[in-house]
């Protein structure tokens, strides 16, 4: 060792304010970072140099910022999968355009619900509840926006506008019979016959209101509605097509008379199942009902109609007089066919008492003559019994005689006039009675 090394007190020490030196013989190391974390920002300040602490600075306001902004895109994000259902609708969820769930569980009910923004989509579609009301004029006659609201109609066309208006054509019951006849060999109908029963139509003018409503929202979601304005017009659109394709096939099995005044409640109806058939077929989940709002025949020819109108109206009001008095008669004469068979069986009932009693009273007065009869031939006398045949005869030509006498002081103690017819001795002689005259005239003479 050297004379440095082996005295160590000559080396440098701290207090002098330097470094103390490494031995000669031991390798100069480098002098270790400070590691310990600065104890607060006035420390790091102090070690950094300005430039340092400015871009420190930059960059620890960036990150907040940054932070902000993404809590507020985020917020944003999840705030924008809420949605509200109103009373009047109901919702169905799309997740990348497919419904999410089955059944009931896929309808979201009125309040408030989220969705996952841009890859879920979110459809309202009215409540079941919720009647939607379409009129619809394609078979009404022409009618300007005044009109309209006139209410009717200030000038009629010589000729109906088939462009323009709107109507249905109608059969006649003999074109509409003929509609079922076999006539392909055309042996069946001459010429005429078959041109008339063809071309015999009439048009008729309607009116109609459709209310539908929402049936199946997941049949209509994926088949009809898509969420948009449009939607509407889609829906429309197939309704007037529906109702238009109804009205033209019951129409055209109709008569006009059918139509008009028969049973228009019945042509409604035909019209409206056949409507429910062909939605049903379409399968878009709705259903509608109809509503008959008017009918009427074309302006051209109304005067002609009103004719046969105020003819068929007189026929009906005779059809009901007649009616109402053959009820009456029919009435009066059932009436009158009880009181006459209930006389009829009084009557009768006094009839068959009244014979019922005379044989009671023969059987008695005949048991009085055998009785009478056995009394004066018993059956020991000797030839009895022509005696008793021959006693029987003449007591019964005495009680007959003495009945005939009681029958004939009865009828002539009733009578208000008596004529006594004198013995002839057997020689004809002329009598002239006056029939129907009245017996208190010739008593007043009587008595004067």
């Amino acid at each position: 060792m050297t004379e440095q090394q082996n005295n160590p007190k000559e080396q440098p020490t701290p207090e002098n304010g330097s470094q103390p030196l490494p031995p000669d013989d031991v390798p100069a190391v480098a002098a270790k970072p400070d590691l310990a974390p600065a104890s607060s920002v006035a420390v790091e300040r102090e070690r950094l140099d300005p430039a340092n602490q400015a871009l420190a600075d930059a960059l620890r306001i960036s990150f907040m910022i940054l932070k902000l902004v993404i809590i507020f895109v985020v917020g944003l994000f999840i705030a924008g999968g809420f949605y509200q259902v109103e009373q009047n609708q109901r919702a169905v969820e799309l997740l990348f355009g497919r419904v999410q769930g089955a059944g009931r569980e896929a309808i979201a009910e009125p309040g408030w619900h989220w969705v996952w923004p841009y890859v879920g989509e979110v459809i309202l579609i009215p409540s079941p509840k919720a009647v939607q009301t379409l009129d619809v004029d394609s078979f009404w006659y022409y009618m300007t926006e005044k009109e309209k609201t006139l209410g009717k109609v200030t000038r009629v066309e010589k000729t109906l506008q088939i462009v323009r208006d709107g109507y249905s054509l109608t059969s006649t019951r003999r074109a509409d019979r003929a509609l079922l006849i076999d006539d392909s060999d055309g042996g069946g109908l001459d010429r005429g016959e078959r041109e008339l029963s063809v071309t015999d139509y009439n048009l008729v003018h309607t009116k109609w209101r459709i209310e539908y409503y929402v049936t199946d929202p997941i049949t209509f979601v994926g088949n009809l509605w898509d969420g948009r304005k449009q939607s509407w017009f889609i829906v429309d659109r197939l309704l007037r097509s529906v109702l238009s394709d109804a009205v033209i096939n019951v129409s055209a099995h109709r008569d006009i008379d059918w139509i008009l005044w028969q049973n228009t409640n019945q042509f409604t109806n035909d019209v409206e199942v056949l409507m429910t058939a062909r939605l049903e077929a379409l399968d878009v989940g709705l259903t509608a009902e109809l509503i008959l709002i008017d009918k009427s025949i074309p302006h051209q020819v109304r005067s002609v109609f009103n004719k046969a109108t105020s003819a068929r109206s007189m026929k009906n009001a005779m059809l009901e007089t007649a009616g109402a008095k053959a009820s009456e008669i029919i009435n009066k004469a059932k009436a009158q066919e009880k009181i006459i068979i209930a006389n009829a069986n009084a009557y009768r009932k006094i009839i068959v008492n009244a014979a019922q009693a005379d044989a009671a009273y023969i059987d008695e007065v005949l048991g009085k003559i055998k009785s009478k009869t056995w009394e004066r031939f018993p059956d020991n006398v000797p030839d009895c019994k022509a005696k008793q045949k021959q006693a029987f005869s003449d007591l019964l030509n005495e009680t007959v005689d003495q009945l005939y006498q009681e029958m004939l002081r009865e009828v002539m103690a009733g009578a208000d006039e008596t004529i006594v017819m004198p013995a002839t001795a057997g020689k004809p002689k002329e009598v002239r009675v006056q029939i129907s005259r009245d017996p208190k005239i010739e008593r007043k003479k009587r008595q004067k």
